[in-house]
């Protein structure tokens, strides 16, 4: 029901996977969705992955079956724990987990968190080094709620909770429809635009541009529709890299292909002297001493400035140099004070530690007492 306002759906008219799986495959969808299917029949399993390497998007629920069934590297995106976590039963020392903040790497990014969302129980994945970038939703305890992984030219997603609101309230909520309409533009969007009549005749709004940070941002007045075209599409300035299209379905105009390489810049070859200048570190000064310096100069000439004025200067010589070297001689002891006095300050105990110790990499464990931090 979750899926129906927005895509076309096709049941098979069998329960056995061994049937439904080929059903499905013969009708060349671009999404499947599966409910807490606990082992894959092999001799279907090949088709599926091969679907999926050119294409599909298979979405999996977690459910008792899952979580007894084991792990399944080529149609999971995580590898998983056996069994499933309870939290906040009569045997747990956990309560109810919300949903924290869709993480900025994921399909959900730009997508409002839901707050009333609550999960009793999960299937949890195996902490490895690369989860969180697989991660497309957290609790607030940190472990994965929706994990994505593009294998590929199609995607893997689970969700790891039962479609129904026994394991959590995420499927009755009005945020699991649109992280499923999320889930159906990434099914439709192929990465490359079709170079036929239809499609060159139409052209893709700008939906989110690339800012320079890497985040997906709302399009510039300056961005113009994308006409679809034979070919690579080049990047200007009438059509950043970023999204095109809308919301049921979006078109990726990269800025680089699959063939780009970085490499770092070669010095240049030639007879003229070249320096090379670090920008990537602080070349901060301290400007205080200096704007004091300036400020006791001014100070000592407006003082020398008022004797004169008042014509202690003109009319009695022997005073005014006597003056103009006092005010002289405190202006330069100011100076010198307030040199020393920076001096002093800009060198605390420790400094030469706290070099030596940034110097170098530190891993530590570090209690902050925030839960999801930890």
């Amino acid at each position: 029901r979750a899926l129906q306002p927005f895509a076309d759906l096709v049941e098979p008219s069998s329960v056995d996977l061994a049937d439904a799986i080929p059903q499905l495959l013969d009708q060349k969808p671009a999404m499947i969705v599966m409910a807490d299917v606990g082992t894959i029949p092999e001799q279907v399993r090949p088709k599926l992955v091969d679907w999926v390497d050119k294409g599909g998007t298979l979405v999996r629920f977690a459910g008792s079956r899952l979580a007894a069934a084991g792990n399944d590297d080529d149609l999971l995106p995580v590898r998983l724990r056996s069994g499933e976590r309870a939290l906040g039963g009569a045997l747990s020392w956990t309560t109810p987990q919300p949903v924290t903040e869709f993480p900025k790497n994921g399909a959900f990014a730009d997508l409002a968190p839901p707050t009333e969302v609550t999960v009793t129980r999960q299937v949890l994945a195996e902490p490895t080094p690369d989860i969180v970038e697989r991660t497309w939703a957290t609790l607030a305890d940190g472990t994965p709620l929706v994990t994505g992984l593009k294998k590929g030219k199609g995607t893997l997603v689970l969700f790891h909770v039962t479609p129904e609101a026994t394991w959590s309230n995420l499927p009755i909520s009005g945020s699991f429809v649109e992280m499923l309409r999320r889930i159906v533009q990434l099914s439709r969007n192929q990465g490359a635009a079709v170079a036929n009549a239809e499609a060159a005749a139409t052209s893709l709004a700008p939906y989110r541009m690339i800012a320079a940070d890497g985040m997906l941002v709302p399009p510039t007045p300056d961005a113009r529709p994308l006409v679809p075209g034979p070919g690579p599409l080049p990047v200007t300035i009438e059509n950043p890299p970023g999204l095109y299209g809308s919301e049921t379905g979006v078109f990726a105009h990269n800025l680089l292909d699959a063939a780009s390489t970085f490499a770092p810049l070669a010095r240049p070859n030639v007879s003229l002297p070249v320096t090379t200048i670090q920008y990537a570190f602080d070349e901060s000064r301290n400007l205080k001493g200096a704007l004091v310096a300036a400020a006791l100069v001014l100070m000592v000439l407006d003082t020398l400035a008022v004797f004169w004025m008042g014509g202690l200067l003109s009319r009695r010589p022997r005073r005014a140099a006597a003056t103009t070297a006092a005010a002289l001689l405190i202006g330069l002891g100011a100076l010198l004070g307030h040199a020393d006095r920076a001096r002093a300050d800009d060198a605390k105990p420790g400094d030469t530690q706290a070099i030596e110790d940034i110097s170098k990499t530190c891993i530590a464990y570090v209690l902050t007492g925030e839960p999801g931090v930890d």
